[in-house]
């Protein structure tokens, strides 16, 4: 019986792929003419077929800080505005402080480099391809009668760092809405300052030193504000205050996420606790 391919010194290619994965290659994947964000989507247009008439398309990536990942998202990126009508960005950001990135792009102050450090957590937004798509974003914005696009964040506040910028992004709301919640949320605050650190891991690690009782205070006093807000909701709504509440509420979700994910990780390590960020 024949083996698998070999080559002048007798060793097994490496780095070839199966012949299932390359037959599968050669019938589903097309090529992409370039990667330049400036070049025409032409070659985007098997996509069209794919999405149909999704209104959620999902770019994953293997691994993060890859230039040419950036690239090719960014490339579908206009094919999905330019091409089949989508008006959201939705990235892997935290959700509070990525709102600096929706209004930047819609015409906002600051320096693209500046609101992509802010909004984007774990440098993710730090790097030329980033900027370049958050640019196109703000000048398709500029010169086009269309609906605005929006770029939001979709993880949870500080991207697993503290649940502080979302109880600080809360607090004029509480504080006009539901006064009898204050001492929930200072109680909150009070706590979230202690361990609060921009990088993730420092917070984490911090969080774990915290004493057990300042933690359960930390959860006891989220758990009580989100009920306490949550009542609200129907009345809120109904004086037209909907869209404000629906807001507070979930960068408030966020902080009880985010916390729970603190506790888990104290318990269960970090790769376990991570899934909080998933739901």
């Amino acid at each position: 019986m024949a083996g698998p391919p070999r080559n002048a010194v007798g060793h097994e290619r490496e780095n070839e792929p199966p012949d299932e994965f390359r037959q599968l290659g050669q019938r589903c994947a097309c090529a992409l003419e370039t990667l330049d964000f400036q070049f025409p989507v032409d070659d985007l247009e098997p996509l069209r077929d794919i999405v149909g008439g999704a209104r959620v398309v999902a770019l994953g990536e293997s691994s993060h800080h890859i230039r040419e990942f950036y690239q090719v998202r960014h490339r579908i990126l206009r094919f999905l505005v330019e091409r089949c009508g989508f008006e959201v960005y939705a990235l892997e950001a935290p959700f509070t402080q990525g709102q600096v990135l929706d209004g930047w792009v819609r015409g906002g102050p600051g320096t693209v480099e500046q609101v992509a450090a802010d909004g984007i957590a774990l440098s993710l937004g730090q790097c030329q391809e980033m900027h370049e798509a958050l640019t196109w974003l703000r000048e398709r914005n500029h010169t086009t009668a269309e609906p605005p696009l929006r770029c939001l964040g979709t993880d949870l506040p500080g991207a697993a760092a503290s649940p502080l910028p979302a109880l600080e992004e809360v607090a004029d709301y509480v504080r006009w809405a539901a006064p009898k919640a204050l001492a929930a949320l200072e109680q909150a605050l009070s706590v979230a300052q202690r361990f609060h650190d921009p990088v993730t891991f420092t917070a984490l690690g911090r969080y774990q030193s915290l004493d057990p009782g300042e933690q359960d205070l930390l959860t006891s006093a989220l758990s009580r504000l989100m009920g306490h807000l949550q009542r609200l909701a129907l009345v809120q709504r109904a004086h037209g205050h909907g869209a404000e509440h629906d807001t507070a509420m979930w960068h408030l979700r966020g902080a009880w996420y985010l916390d729970q994910l603190h506790r888990a990780n104290a318990q269960e390590g970090f790769e376990s606790a991570s899934t909080f960020r998933d739901v």
